[in-house]
């Protein structure tokens, strides 16, 4: 599996952080590579909560559904995408002197086996941590 972790301190309350990024329909404001992003449970917060997304890696149009399996308020959200996408994440909000910092977490694995790792060393991960470093200064535009 890959692993790409990115942070940032974006000057903003930890609660009015937390708030923003709590409201997953809202990510394609602010991540580039995020078209939609729709909860698709009764219950738009906590474990459990289910989500379609549809992004766009590499040129190409990506669906997937996933679950909420960790939900601190005002802590951390993690998930993870349901078969047959590997993928899994979070967002862990830690208070600083100045705001908040945010640590974006996120193993995946591409299928195709050992065409699926190479493709992914030479362009895709790549990719990935530009639409999140990307995202994560857009966030932090949006707060501050």
């Amino acid at each position: 599996m890959s692993r790409i972790e990115k942070s940032i301190e974006i000057e903003a309350p930890l609660e009015r952080v937390f708030n923003y990024i709590k409201d997953l329909e809202r990510q394609p404001e602010w991540m580039p590579n995020i078209k939609s992003h729709i909860i698709t449970s009764d219950r738009k917060e906590g474990v459990g909560i289910t989500t379609h997304c549809i992004t766009e890696e590499g040129g190409r149009r990506i669906e997937w559904d996933s679950e909420v399996t960790e939900w601190e308020e005002n802590r951390k959200i993690a998930w993870e995408c349901k078969p047959p996408l590997k993928n899994k994440g979070s967002f862990t909000l830690e208070p600083t002197d100045k705001g908040t910092k945010v640590i974006f977490e996120m193993e995946y694995e591409l299928p195709y086996s050992v065409l699926g790792k190479i493709i992914d060393m030479v362009k895709v991960k790549k990719e990935i941590e530009e639409n999140i470093s990307k995202g994560l200064e857009n966030l932090k535009s949006i707060l501050e």
